[in-house]
């Protein structure tokens, strides 16, 4: 097992982390100590007894009171390469989507909401509820920074492209794919992403394989995605009064606060992203904000179990 604590803090004095799991027809519990594997992280191995449907729990102390997080899962947990990979063939098929996006810098922090539209060949267009907007189409690039403001256009700046290797790039590299749930109403995969240290789950329609929504967890950048639509009649055209010069914009690159949140904008490119500099307890802002104000520090799903 490996546990990470999202939003630790130097001063949180994480301590006593554990493991335990029994299976749903009441055998014994199995339960183990973590040991320390970096700020913020534990981990620790266990021997579990018998395939099943097992419920995990991993707990640790702070100076900000106890955390735990519970989780239902098959054990051993079916490999998930085979449905990850229709995924993303099905994804790559799309003609256009609608999706709502919530974001947050820690767990208690304030949300940012998001709409994207997504149009093949070459289109998208966003806009954060009480903020900017934006409208990308091929080359050209359009944004500005508030409801009332004026559109600004930029071309020569990254070409758009959409679904043509858009989600090969989001996801991967993609590492201990597993599938969590498999049944007539959802498909749920689990991966990680260690080139960035985030946390994914994804949900699928089980006939289609077609995204319903996506939970992205990593230092800073609490995501959210939910399909509100698929290949149903979008348009997305330039917005009238764009005939100013500015900076190219990025998808998803969103005020947070003071702070910018770039990361998942960069890995719609194809750019994989460095690893974040404000991580394991330093204070230095880097490409993830620290969600400094997350109170108590919670436990998210990362929990790595074979």
């Amino acid at each position: 097992m490996e546990l990470t604590v999202v939003g630790a803090q130097p001063g949180d004095g994480l301590r006593d982390a554990a493991f335990t799991a029994h299976r749903t027809d009441g055998t014994t519990p199995v339960r183990t100590g973590l040991r320390p594997c970096g700020f913020g992280c534990f981990t620790g191995t266990a021997t579990l007894t018998g395939a099943g449907r097992w419920t995990t729990t991993v707990s640790v102390r702070g100076n900000r009171g106890p955390a735990t997080a519970t989780r239902s899962l098959p054990l051993p947990a079916p490999d998930g390469r085979a449905d990850f990979a229709r995924m993303l063939t099905a994804m790559g098929r799309l003609h256009s989507l609608r999706m709502d996006e919530t974001l947050r810098g820690s767990t208690t922090g304030p949300a940012v909401l998001t709409h994207y539209r997504f149009a093949a060949p070459d289109a998208m267009a966003y806009s954060i509820a009480g903020g900017g907007s934006a409208v990308l189409i091929g080359p050209d690039s359009y944004h500005r920074d508030g409801p009332a403001a004026h559109w600004q256009h930029d071309r020569g700046g990254f070409p758009f492209g959409w679904p043509t290797a858009f989600y090969r790039s989001e996801f991967r590299p993609a590492a201990a794919i597993r599938v969590l749930r498999a049944d007539s109403e959802v498909v749920e995969l689990a991966f990680v992403r260690p080139d960035i240290t985030a946390w994914f789950t994804l949900d699928l329609d089980p006939h289609t394989f077609v995204l319903r929504a996506m939970h992205m967890r990593a230092e800073g950048h609490l995501m959210d995605d939910t399909v509100t639509a698929a290949n149903q009649p979008i348009s997305i055209r330039p917005p009238t009064g764009s005939g100013r010069q500015a900076t190219a914009v990025h998808p998803r690159t969103v005020m947070h606060g003071a702070r910018k949140l770039p990361p998942a904008g960069q890995l719609l490119y194809g750019q994989r992203p460095r690893r974040p500099a404000a991580v394991r307890g330093s204070r230095r802002e880097g490409r993830w904000p620290q969600g400094a104000e997350a109170r108590p520090a919670r436990l998210m799903n990362g929990l790595s179990v074979s």
